[in-house]
This record gives C-alpha cells, sequence and structure tokens, in this order.
C-alpha cells in the first residue's frame, strides 16, 4: 500500500475507533465543555466498524475493533467496563478565554477526563489496586502514582470519571448536563447516535477571531446600506456560535447530523435566523426528472433577506471560481450578480439537477434543468424579457442607444433614491445592462440630488466607465486575454414541447468568442446557445442544453404532480423529508470520473447528500454518504 493510501486509511481508523457509543450520551457532556467525544455503544460500533471496512474492501493496519481495545489497555482497563453502555472523552472550557490553540493545550491536564461505564465495579476497582467499597459516588479519590495515565478518579452514577489532575473532576460534580439545552424529542435523535460529538470554539481564542474573520472577509463590501446592514449581522451572527454538536451514524454509509448551538444571549444571532426562516421554505426535488444524475439541488427561498444573501454567495462563487480563469471580469461581475438578484427575488424556491446526456457524441456532456417556483410566472418571465431586451445587442457595440423602448432611464436613474431597497436595486440592475448610453442621466444628478441617490449615481457612473474602458481597451489590443462577454435576444414561443409553448433565450457569442463556443457545444451539444423556458401553472421549467426530452418530462411531471427526481432510489435517506431550506445531491464518484481517465462508462448511481434546515435558535446540517459511493471512490482512489 502507498503511503498516501496508509494515511488515508489511518485516517478511517481514527475517525471510527473515536466514533463508537453512551447513561444518555447528552446526560455525560457538560454544559461547559470545550470539546467532547463519545461513543454509544462501542461493542456494537466495533462490529459495524469492521463490517465497513471490509465492505470498502479496506486493507488498513489497525481495525476499528483493535484500536478500541489498545486504548482500554493504554487506560489500563483490563475488566469492569460495560462496553454496551455510553463512554469517551470530554475536554472542558477554561476557566479564562485561551489566548491560541497552544495555550489551551497547555492547560489539558486541567480539562480532560475520560468517563467510562462500568458494568462491575469490583472488578473496576481492582484496575486501580482499590476495592469496591472505595468506589463512592460523588467522591474523587487520588490513584496511584505509578500509574501511567489516570491520577484522579470519581463515580457519578454508573460511569468512572478517569483524569489525570482533580480539577476537572470538581467542575464535572458542578456541571449541568448538556442534554438540559433539549426538548425530549430532539435529545433521542443525538443519543441514538453511534457517536456523539461536541465542540466549542471558543476556548481557542485568538485563533478561532481570525477563522471567523477570514470567513467573514471572503464576502465583499457592500455597496448599498440594505446589503451592508445584513452582512454586518452575519458576521456578528457568527461570532455568537458557541459551539457545534454532531452525530454519526454508522450504517448502509456514514451518515452526519451538525447542529449549530448559539450562545444564551445571541440577539444578533436569533434576528438574522429570523429574517432567514421569514423568507425560506421547506425544499424538495419533486418534478425534476429521474435520469443519469450528477447533480441536484434545490433551495426554498424568498423575501430580500434571503435575496441579499443569494446575490452575494453568487458573487462570491463568480469571483472564486470564474474570475480566476478568465471567464467573468471583475468589472463584469457585479452585471452578472445584479441579473442574479433581480431573478431570485421573484421567487419563492427552486431546484435545479445536472444529467449526463444519453449520446455525448450527438447530445454533449451534459443537460441541465431547473423549476423555478413563483408566485406569478407570467410577472417573471415579463423580469427575464426585459432583462434580456436590455442586454441584447453586441458586445463589441460600444455606441448603441438605449437597448429597450420599454427602458425609461431617467426614471430608472430617480429609483437609485428610492426608500424601498427592491426599487433602487432593480434600477442600478437595469443601469448597469443599460451602460454608456446612462452616463449622462446619471452625471445630471452627481451632486445635484438627494445625498444618497447622488452617491448611488457617482458610484454607478464609475462601475459603467470602467467597464467601458476595459471594453476598448481589449477591442485595441488584439493580444490582450479578455472576457466572455454574452448578449441575450428572447425568443417568444419559438417552439412548443409536451403541449406546452416554449420561449427561447438565444445567447450570443462575438466571433472572437468562438473557441469558447466550441467548448460550450461540446459540454452543452450543438444547442448550447438555446435556454428553453416554459410555464406550467406559477412554476417556471428552464432548460440549458440539448437533451430535450428532460424539458419534456419536466413538463409532464408538473402537469400530472408526478414526483420525479425525489422518489427516486439515488438519493439520500433524508431528500424525502420535508424541513430542508437547502439541499445538494452530487455523485462523487461521476465526477471523479469524469475528471479521472476510466476503462468502464460513467453510470451515476446513489448520490451523496448534504441538507441545510434553519431553526428559532439552530441550524441544522446533514451529510449523506452511501457505501456505494465510498467503495467506488477509494477503489479509484487506490487504483491511482
Amino acid at each position: 500500500m502507498s503511503y498516501r493510501n496508509s494515511i488515508v486509511s489511518l485516517i478511517l481508523v481514527c475517525v471510527l475507533a473515536c466514533t463508537s457509543a453512551a447513561q444518555e450520551m447528552l446526560d455525560l457532556v457538560p454544559a461547559d465543555a470545550g470539546a467532547a467525544i463519545l461513543l454509544r455503544n462501542p461493542s456494537e460500533l466495533k462490529k459495524k466498524g469492521d463490517k465497513f471496512f471490509d465492505d470498502l474492501a479496506l486493507n488498513v493496519p489497525i481495525r476499528p475493533s483493535e484500536a478500541f481495545d489498545q486504548l482500554l489497555g493504554f487506560l489500563g482497563i483490563g475488566g469492569g467496563l460495560d462496553d454496551t453502555a455510553p463512554g469517551g472523552v470530554i475536554v472542558l472550557r477554561p476557566d479564562k478565554k485561551a489566548g491560541d490553540v497552544g495555550d489551551f493545550l497547555r492547560d489539558i491536564e486541567n480539562l480532560i477526563y475520560v468517563p467510562l461505564p462500568m458494568s462491575d465495579k469490583a472488578r473496576m476497582a481492582g484496575n486501580f489496586g482499590l476495592k469496591e467499597a472505595d468506589l463512592q459516588e460523588g467522591k474523587i479519590l487520588a490513584l496511584p502514582r505509578d500509574r501511567m495515565i489516570g491520577k484522579a478518579a470519581l463515580v457519578q452514577g454508573k460511569h468512572l470519571l478517569l483524569a489525570e489532575r482533580e480539577a476537572p473532576l470538581r467542575r464535572a460534580l458542578a456541571s449541568k448536563p448538556l442534554s438540559a439545552e433539549f426538548a425530549k424529542t430532539d435529545r433521542a435523535t443525538w443519543n441514538g447516535a453511534d457517536v456523539l460529538i461536541h465542540f466549542d470554539p471558543r476556548p481557542f481564542g485568538a485563533t478561532w477571531a481570525v477563522a471567523l474573520d477570514a470567513a467573514v472577509m471572503h464576502f465583499h463590501k457592500a455597496g448599498d446600506p440594505q446589503e451592508q446592514k445584513l452582512l454586518d449581522q452575519l458576521s456578528r451572527s457568527l461570532g455568537q456560535v458557541r459551539g457545534t454538536l454532531g452525530a454519526i451514524r454508522l450504517d448502509d454509509g456514514i451518515q452526519l447530523q451538525i447542529a449549530a448551538l448559539l450562545e444564551k444571549d445571541a440577539p444578533d444571532a436569533r434576528a438574522f435566523l429570523k429574517l432567514i426562516r421569514d423568507g425560506a421554505r421547506p425544499t424538495d426535488l419533486r418534478g425534476l426528472p429521474a435520469g443519469r444524475v450528477v447533480l441536484a439541488q434545490a433551495l426554498g427561498g424568498g423575501g430580500d433577506a434571503n435575496g441579499i444573501l443569494a446575490k452575494v454567495i453568487f458573487d462570491s462563487a463568480l469571483r472564486a471560481f470564474l474570475e480566476p480563469g478568465r471567464f467573468v471580469s471583475a468589472v463584469d461581475r457585479p452585471a452578472f450578480a445584479g441579473v442574479f438578484g433581480e431573478i431570485w427575488r421573484q421567487l419563492r424556491g427552486s431546484r435545479l439537477a445536472v444529467y449526463l446526456t444519453r449520446d455525448e457524441s450527438k447530445l454533449g456532456l451534459f443537460s441541465a434543468v431547473a423549476i423555478l417556483d413563483t408566485e406569478d410566472a407570467q410577472k417573471l418571465l415579463g423580469v427575464v424579457r426585459l432583462l434580456a431586451g436590455i442586454a441584447q445587442g453586441s458586445a463589441d457595440d460600444l455606441v448603441k442607444k438605449a437597448k429597450s423602448e420599454n427602458v425609461d432611464i431617467e426614471q430608472l436613474v430617480r429609483d437609485l433614491g428610492d426608500p424601498i431597497y427592491r426599487v433602487r436595486e432593480s434600477a442600478n440592475v437595469k443601469l448597469r445592462l443599460v451602460g454608456e448610453p446612462a452616463l449622462p442621466c446619471l452625471e445630471k444628478v452627481i451632486g445635484k440630488a438627494d445625498l444618497e441617490t447622488s452617491r448611488r449615481a457617482q458610484r454607478l457612473y464609475g462601475q459603467i466607465s470602467e467597464v467601458a474602458a476595459q471594453r476598448r481597451k481589449e477591442l485595441l489590443a488584439k493580444d490582450l486575454p479578455k472576457f466572455v462577454r454574452p448578449t441575450f435576444a428572447f425568443i417568444p414561443k419559438a417552439e412548443t414541447r409536451a403541449d406546452v409553448p416554449v420561449d427561447v433565450i438565444h445567447i450570443r457569442l462575438s466571433e472572437r468568442d468562438r473557441l469558447i463556443a466550441k467548448q460550450m457545444e461540446q459540454l452543452l451539444g450543438p444547442e448550447w446557445d438555446r435556454l428553453r423556458v416554459a410555464v406550467q401553472g406559477n412554476q417556471v421549467a428552464v432548460l440549458l442544453g440539448s437533451e430535450v426530452e428532460l424539458l419534456e418530462t419536466t413538463l409532464v411531471n408538473l402537469r400530472s404532480g408526478k414526483p420525479g427526481l425525489a422518489e427516486s432510489p439515488n438519493m439520500g435517506p433524508f431528500a424525502k423529508k420535508s424541513g430542508h431550506h437547502v439541499q445538494l445531491h452530487v455523485s462523487l464518484d461521476a465526477l471523479a470520473g469524469l475528471i479521472t481517465p476510466r476503462n468502464t462508462p460513467i453510470q451515476p448511481g446513489r448520490l451523496t447528500s448534504f441538507g441545510l434546515s434553519f431553526e428559532e435558535e439552530r441550524v441544522y446540517m446533514n451529510l449523506w454518504a452511501p457505501r456505494e459511493e465510498l467503495k467506488a471512490l477509494l477503489k479509484n482512489q487506490f487504483q491511482n
């Protein structure tokens, strides 16, 4: 086995060895714990872990059962242990805030203890050269000094708490359990896990603060006060997260559930979650075709707060993935993000799936279908038609007039100062798309209108001028690497699919982008430049790609109420359940096969799934990785 593969195997062994058993597990975790790993039933998990390794055909130097037995030997425990009851490791928070990870680790002996479940108190006492009568409830004992690990012990219920110092045991006696913070129904979820993991980042002091700053810095400074207010609230909310609780289950794969826990006094975080919940809705994958899916996602959202977050996340994705490859320019990115946000605000939910086509040579590699939920589908189409009309024209035409008779530039400039966020943001997006023809109207109000309108007009004037200057520079410098700038034409009722009229948004690239066009044809087939849009009730179906049968199936599913992908056997265990506001499903094996050459055809199977839901005081995350996915990925990793 290669060195790399040995490291991968060792990591898996450590995870499985540290993830097995719990009096109820939440009862063993003190409310002031900094970290904890608890195993519900070590005996059962040892068997699950060994079987899991056998199923994955992993040849590792240490089996999970062997690792657990070695740990007991290291602790000097030879008998009296109940290996069907919970036990693990608890690390308390420092009495004072640690400066960094180093400070925390230097004080670790005063913070850590191991709760060991007892089946026979006399035999447990014998491990330490004591008698059964010595192990009295609530009494801290000093153990023999010649022990390698464990100098103090405490009996608490049916557990013996073993520690290097007496300090953590005294705190354990005085602490309330974490279970008190959960409703009875919630406790069953966590206590039923194979492994329970708790982590509080606050003891890491400066290290945690740097991590928070890095997370916030990823989002750019917003130009609109309302957007900046929400981003500032998000930043403060992250600082009010006091820990996470994770539950691991090992059955037909690995299932992980994580809850982000808030501080008792966390007004910003609770207000932020309320904003998100007010606009978020539970979502699913209903209506999408069940086929050769490599990726599927569903979002339940609406309202200004969710719209702002969606826009910020989309903008960050463009900056992270497309801008470095010189596909999207930094000066054009705000326009793309603005259009995305303008459409998003019309939605009440969306779902999308990406499929491998049935014939790559004729249809390209992928086709994608989206279903957009809205209160008024025709209104949404009107917004799309207007935006496409404004953006219509040649990317190289620098003296074009206003692009639509429906656009009143002077009114859009006045709307920049509207007190309603939706109005001024919509005006900002449309003026960016209008481009240079809007500059004279913007110049008229700079320094002459009210302060807010003047400020926004000046900022927009500079952005449009910067875009125009870069485009001229690209035209004059033939060898200068340029960015792709598509234009669009909206063609109403261009065709009919499944007895439904279909509008087409024609995507146009300039002659200089013919290499990109060729690549798009290879990815999406000969009709890559036709974005098909069809309405079924208050839902809008969209197809990008050349496999039009996917759009027809979607329309039939929507009309007849068929679940489609939502009931596919390839979906994870929580894909069919309601409650998630965000879902993401991906075939990791198929994606790996697209990157790494294989001798066998790529056949997407069961998908790895991620779900996110927002509650009043917590955020829940779920992850499911089926055994087949893990096995295929490991097999491919070892072969390479």
